[in-house]
């Protein structure tokens, strides 16, 4: 017997009644195919009620929602999958099909030029893409990552191994690329997996290793590897709130490559950084020795070990998880933990408040503030920045 496709289960913007928001002509000639974006045919000013709204459901509450300093053009990463000889993105509600893109308004300007011309050598230089239904072809993905603050560069090519042909060619796209990109690196991914950056061996071909972006004082070294949030400029707007909350010995749990961890350290008497990712922490190493940030330190640790790295008292505990949130254990060793305060950042409210619901049954906490960033305009996406106080 056949076996029926799972159904996608309706989320909160699917029901919303539109009718009630000004519409506006989409900008970008690619909108309603592409699924990188999703409100493009919605005035700003309307997309920001639609969050408010949702977040006025979920928490029961009413929510500002800081607005996006750039409503178009503030991406620093984006990842392009090149399949059925076409460079583009996802087919919105279709994984398996890929719209080809002349450019993406998401993207910076100078970033979207060297779109243009890597799609022009691709077909020029017959670069074979990939098949993900049959699972054969070369290229796979393309990942652009960007660093306002410099205007560095960095290319990230995925592709199966290559034949002695397919690797010249390729290396030749390299070469005309060499004085537009900063760094490029290039990863071989024989498996189905799928994913536009696999943890396998980086090949360095063109440039400096990293990429640098800066952040008020505090410089950070960008890898093939690295999270780091995708809108520099509304990120900035959130640490700065997280900074001024910041107080005494303070956890940053989920530390990645220790950007916030860096960027508070100066507000606390001492900083530890939490991160279960061994790379990551590897260049929060780095990022710190480039900052001579010394009252920080740095571990690799599940985030359900927290108790076997923290001091016996911690005034402030930051925590930037996954989308999926934290687990119960977490929010259980959280809670043994006692800090007398917690500042969680999500970009996913609804995990965010799960977690919330769960500590509130400690009866051990008061939210002091709840605020929303509109860090990807465009889309239903937005980031939340919850403060909570011990009593």
């Amino acid at each position: 017997m056949a076996r029926r496709p799972k159904r996608k289960k309706k989320t909160y913007f699917d029901s919303y009644d539109y009718s009630s928001l000004k519409r506006t002509i989409a900008p970008c000639s690619h909108f309603g195919s592409c699924g990188g974006c999703s409100l493009q045919d919605i005035e700003y000013s309307s997309q920001l009620v639609l969050k408010k709204d949702y977040l006025k459901d979920l928490f029961n509450q009413e929510v500002d929602v800081f607005p996006a300093t750039e409503q178009l053009a503030y991406r620093n990463r984006m990842d392009f999958v090149y399949a059925y000889g076409d460079l583009g993105m996802r087919k919105k509600g279709d994984f398996r099909t890929v719209i080809p893109l002349t450019t993406c308004l998401l993207f910076p300007e100078p970033c979207q030029e060297v779109f243009v011309e890597l799609k022009k050598l691709l077909s020029e230089h017959s670069i074979e893409s990939y098949d993900f239904i049959e699972h054969s072809g070369f290229l796979r993905y393309i990942v652009f990552r960007h660093a306002p603050s410099t205007g560095e560069l960095m290319l990230v090519f995925t592709s199966t191994t290559p034949s002695k042909d397919q690797e010249k060619a390729l290396k030749e796209v390299f070469d005309i690329l060499k004085e537009k990109v900063t760094s490029l690196y290039w990863l071989i991914n024989d498996s189905i997996t799928d994913i536009s950056v696999p943890i396998v061996e980086p090949f360095l071909c063109l440039g400096k290793t990293h990429i640098t972006e800066k952040i008020g004082d505090v410089s950070l070294l960008v890898s093939p590897f690295s999270f780091f949030q995708a809108n520099t400029q509304m990120a900035s707007l959130v640490f700065e709130k997280i900074k001024e909350q910041v107080t005494g010995e303070t956890v940053d749990l989920c530390c990645g490559v220790g950007t916030i961890g860096l960027l508070v350290a100066d507000n606390a008497k001492s900083v530890l950084g939490i991160e279960e990712v061994a790379d990551a922490i590897v260049l929060a190493n780095e990022n710190k020795k480039l900052n001579k940030k010394e009252n920080v330190l740095f571990f690799t640790s599940s985030m359900k070990h927290i108790l076997d790295f923290t001091p016996l008292h911690v005034d402030t505990l930051i925590v930037d998880p996954p989308r999926a949130g934290l687990e119960k254990k977490v929010v259980k060793r959280i809670l043994e933990l006692a800090p007398e305060k917690i500042i969680y950042m999500s970009c996913n409210p609804k995990t965010q408040k799960s977690d919330l619901d769960l500590i509130a049954e400690s009866e051990a906490y008061d939210v002091d503030s709840l605020e929303a960033f509109d860090m990807f305009p465009q889309t239903s996406h937005l980031e939340t920045l919850l403060v909570l106080k011990r009593r």
